[in-house]
């Protein structure tokens, strides 16, 4: 989509360790998750960050593994995030649900996984090396994508219960973020 030779560099987020950014249309924001499960807002300007609050998860199925790295947003606001399986516990992500309501003093702490009739918040994925989120407007659902370290990639949507249905798995690509148009 245009000129990628006039480029230019807004700000050097390096140190703040981003995993995955997700525009509000509600707010009308551009979010990122960083180290330490902080969500920022992404001046549209300037490119600076400012920390808006921090996420403590809880993970059910691996206790040490609560490092959040997926980020996206529908359309009511609502902010999906999922957090990486650890080592050897590569099937143990979980997926996440918070809303900006649920901010106390900076932070939300102690957010439990997603819950439904038959799901834990287990994804169901291999997530080891990295996980995105993007939000289709078209057809309400939350795409996720992870890939491995064994070339094992997967590819679906978020369902309700916050597992994943799966488009695809054992792809050979590897994607720095995906985008839908709102």
């Amino acid at each position: 989509h245009g000129n990628w030779n006039a480029a230019v560099k807004l700000a050097d987020v390096t140190a703040y360790g981003i995993e995955d950014m997700a525009f509000n249309y509600v707010t009308k924001k551009l979010y990122s998750l960083g180290a330490n499960n902080t969500i920022y807002s992404v001046d549209l300007y300037t490119g600076a960050l400012a920390k808006e609050f921090t996420v403590s998860v809880i993970n059910t199925r691996n206790a040490s593994c609560t490092k959040l790295q997926g980020l996206g947003i529908n359309e009511n606001g609502e902010f999906y995030a999922v957090c990486h399986g650890g080592d050897g516990y590569e099937f143990a992500a979980q997926s996440y649900k918070f809303t900006l309501d649920m901010v106390v003093d900076g932070e939300i702490k102690d957010l439990n996984a997603l819950k439904g009739k038959y799901s834990t918040g287990y994804i169901g994925g291999y997530s080891d090396n990295g996980q995105k989120l993007a939000w289709d407007f078209e057809n309400d659902k939350m795409f996720y994508y992870s890939w491995g370290r064994y070339d094992i990639d997967t590819v679906g949507y978020l369902t309700e219960t916050g597992g994943i249905n799966s488009a695809n798995s054992g792809l050979k690509i590897q994607m720095s973020g995906m985008y839908f148009e709102g």
